[in-house]
Order: C-alpha cells, then structure tokens, then sequence
C-alpha cells in the first residue's frame, strides 16, 4: 500500500504524527515504515504549524506518563480521559 506513496506529496495530519511518536498499535507498524521512505526521499511530506501547535497536549502527556508523575495539573478537561495518571484541573481547586 506503501508504494502509492512514491513520488507524490503527502499531508500530514496531527493524529498520524502523534500515533507514530508514541508509536500507538496498531498504527505504529504503517506509521514507522512510511515515515522511513519519507526519510529515504520517496515521497514528501507536509504539514502546517496547526500541527506543531497540536501536538505538544500529546509531548505533555507522553512526558507525564514517562517519568510516572503522581499528578498532572492543568486546566484542559480533555486530559481527565487519560488512565492511570491522576488530572487535577484547575476548576476543581
């Protein structure tokens, strides 16, 4: 399926670039071979600062998970969905 990369310029949404850095199944596996031909020049790929700007709610948590704080203090409601780290919001202080 890879091949109807080849040649072409590819749009990269938030979602593909989040699931391929916390290398999420079962994306991970499609994910990590297209962004190895995107590096080997076979296709190119573009995106937007929406992106970048989307992105760093994922390096938090990520982040959070990976040096296992006792608590994730923020304001964003979204983050309650996550399991296995304790969310305070500032609303409920």
């Amino acid at each position: 399926m890879t091949e109807k990369f080849d040649n072409k310029a590819v749009y990269l949404d938030t979602a593909p670039l989040i699931y391929y850095l916390e290398e999420t199944s079962p994306y991970f596996s499609f994910l990590q071979t297209i962004f190895k031909k995107n590096e080997s020049g076979d296709f190119t790929f573009f995106t937007s600062a929406i992106t970048l700007s989307e992105v760093p709610d994922a390096i938090h948590l990520a982040t959070a998970l990976e040096v296992k704080v006792d608590f994730l203090l923020t304001n964003d409601l979204a983050f309650s969905k996550i399991k296995g780290l304790e969310i305070i919001t500032l609303s409920n202080v």
